[in-house]
């Protein structure tokens, strides 16, 4: 018999979302790397618009129990007419928009504080694939953003935090980035002009200085990877 467990939180229904809204949706998001601190998000759509909520809660460290939520980022979109990223990283988070129609060079990263205070936006003044991405995946440290600016090619950039900007490092890997070692030092990526079988190259990458080199690794699969779960081999 299973022993039921003890609730260290508790949720609305509806979380943040009005009452009208069409399948709400929670998430939980993960931890900072020390686990003091849990992040989770709402995401709700409607006919009047679509928003998502994050949050942080502090975590006891003996007990489990979760602190108060406090409300880090937020967006809203009038109709489904943009691809919204949130990524929450040790250091900062991450807010990418990247509109659907008439998007050429649009697309914006919002930089802001694990606090969720804005500190500088990336447009492609700033960095050109800023602008001109299609998706983006910071790594594990989140001292880096991969920008997918093609089909088959992930431009690796530097945050820089202090100067409130992103740089190019001129680092690439092929493809679409699907995951990372736990240790930062693998790069997954996947070839999605090749599906039958799906082929996903491993990079080797140095988290100091943002290079990565390939040595031919790669893992062949006959069915599509729906997701990737770091884990470290012993």
């Amino acid at each position: 018999m299973v022993k039921e467990g003890t609730k260290v939180a508790t949720y609305p229904a509806n979380g943040p979302c009005a009452s009208g809204v069409d399948f709400p949706s929670f998430s939980l998001v993960g931890f900072n790397p020390s686990g003091t601190q849990m992040y989770d998000s709402w995401y709700c759509p409607s006919f009047n618009g679509y928003q998502g909520f994050y949050y942080s809660r502090p975590v006891n460290q003996k007990t489990g129990t979760l602190g108060p939520e406090t409300q880090i980022a937020y967006w809203s979109n009038g109709e489904i007419n943009s691809t919204n990223l949130v990524n929450i990283t040790p250091s900062s988070i991450l807010y990418f928009d990247v509109p659907i129609q008439n998007s050429y060079g649009q697309s914006e990263l919002g930089v802001a504080s694990l606090s969720g205070t804005p500190l500088f936006n990336c447009t492609a003044t700033m960095l050109e694939a800023c602008g001109y991405a299609t998706w983006e995946t910071p790594d594990p440290s989140g001292r880096y953003v991969f920008f997918q600016v093609s089909p088959d090619n992930t431009l690796i950039a530097k945050i820089e935090l202090a100067q409130q900007k992103v740089v190019e490092t001129g680092n690439y890997v092929n493809g679409f980035v699907v995951g990372f070692s736990p240790d930062d030092v693998l790069v997954y990526t996947q070839n999605l002009q090749i599906l039958n079988p799906s082929t996903y190259s491993i990079y080797v990458f140095d988290p100091a200085t943002g290079g990565v080199t390939y040595t031919g690794g790669q893992i062949v699969a006959q069915t599509e990877v729906r997701q990737f779960v770091p884990a470290l081999r012993r």
